[in-house]
């Protein structure tokens, strides 16, 4: 699988953590996501800072069930990138 794809889909999981009634949280995620997929594939690697800035910067309450959920898939998935890419 191509590290386009594989982090494209670790964004769609992330973004399926929202709660449909976090309208808000939802669309600013959103933003992230159009960035990431106008990233050339060279530099595709940069859209892990931008889902972890934006993730850190806003679903950061350890007390949150679905924040926690988002940063453990977060961690999750770039383990399992970086040990694909070192292959």
């Amino acid at each position: 699988m191509s590290s386009q794809k594989f982090i494209l889909e670790t964004y769609c999981m992330l973004l399926q953590k929202i709660p449909e009634d976090k309208e808000e949280d939802k669309k600013g995620f959103q933003n992230v996501g159009d960035s990431i997929v106008h990233t050339a594939p060279e530099i595709i690697y940069t859209a892990w800072r931008r889902m972890f800035n934006y993730c850190s910067e806003n679903f950061n309450d350890d007390t949150c069930d679905w924040h926690t959920k988002m940063r453990d898939l977060y961690n999750s998935r770039y383990d399992e990138w970086v040990r694909l890419e070192s292959k």
